[in-house]
């Protein structure tokens, strides 16, 4: 016998709508020691869920996570074997307390085709529309948002070094050796 389905209904549970734009600004400086750049970044989310609530009601939620960000960041070339590369977000929030991202950055080049880098850096993540308002319940899979999330804020630790060997003329093998410490708050 074959199956035979009547009535089904089609419902949207979960949707999200994004606008996004990004827009930067280079090549301000006609010299090669100083290269600077300049941008904003915009994102606006419009998120709908319908999720579930006591004595199974069931509850529309509507909501916008928007931000603007503007970022600079530099590469300052301070001789040919050592360079600088700072770098700065600010985002504002529509959801949250603004927040900002910096970060400094340096490469140094050493004989015998050695490299080393090193970096520090403060940045953060917002929550998502899914982490904050859904809810998705069904056999061995439970995630319910939790609208009091707030953002994770992290401090990022590396460093490197790296050389190069030629093998032959047309073969070269690189090594490279890479540490890093990253220290995350509220996640």
């Amino acid at each position: 016998s074959d199956d035979v389905e009547l009535n089904n209904t089609k419902q949207k549970d979960q949707s999200m709508e994004v606008f996004y734009s990004i827009g930067t600004l280079s090549n301000f400086f006609k010299t090669k020691k100083v290269d600077f750049q300049f941008g904003y970044e915009a994102v606006k989310n419009n998120g709908f869920a319908i999720v579930d609530e006591e004595d199974n009601q069931k509850k529309n939620v509507y909501k916008n996570i928007d931000n603007i960000d503007f970022f600079a960041i530099s590469e300052i070339n301070l001789s040919e074997s050592f360079s600088v590369r700072p770098g700065a977000r600010y985002s504002f929030q529509s959801l949250f307390e603004n927040q900002y991202a910096i970060s400094l950055g340096n490469r140094l080049l050493l004989p015998n085709r050695y490299e080393v880098r090193a970096s520090i850096g403060k940045s953060y993540r917002t929550p998502t529309f899914n982490e904050l308002y859904t809810q998705i319940i069904f056999d061995g899979h439970y995630f319910v948002g939790n609208e009091d999330l707030i953002p994770e804020t992290s401090t990022s630790y590396e460093a490197s070094i790296k050389k190069r060997f030629d093998l032959t003329q047309k073969v070269d093998l690189k090594s490279n050796f890479n540490m890093s410490y990253l220290n995350v708050d509220d996640r």
